[in-house]
């Protein structure tokens, strides 16, 4: 009976041995599902900041692509406003030797009226 007894207990001992094992692989399991959640959400916002990155790339070139555009533009801006500053430099020269004639031709027809005058 003794012998008998020492078995069952045999038994019993490696049941619970068992069932702590099982335990832990249903522990295991738990955690490896909530990690498998967890790697699924991940996965998800991984994709979603893929696409926004994939986006903001697209954007950079387009906005890349305007301002060389844009750059290649300023020298024919400048060359334009230089030439129109040029333009309206003869414009203005132009101006000033007109109005120094007619001021030399005031003071000549003055000089002559004052002759006149004199007379």
């Amino acid at each position: 009976m003794s012998r008998i007894r020492d078995e069952y207990n045999d038994s019993i001992d490696k049941m619970g041995l068992e069932i702590r094992r099982l335990e832990q692989v249903r522990n295991y399991i738990v955690c490896l599902n909530y990690l498998h959640r967890n790697c699924s959400i991940f996965v998800q916002e991984c994709g979603e900041c893929q696409a926004q990155l994939e986006s903001c790339q697209r954007e950079k070139k387009l906005i890349e692509k305007e301002l060389d555009k844009s750059l290649a533009q300023v020298p024919l801006e400048l060359k334009k406003n230089e030439e129109n500053m040029h333009e309206l430099q003869k414009r203005m020269i132009l101006a000033e030797r007109l109005k120094d004639d007619a001021l030399h031709k005031v003071d000549s027809l003055e000089a002559r009226i004052n002759e006149l005058e004199y007379w």
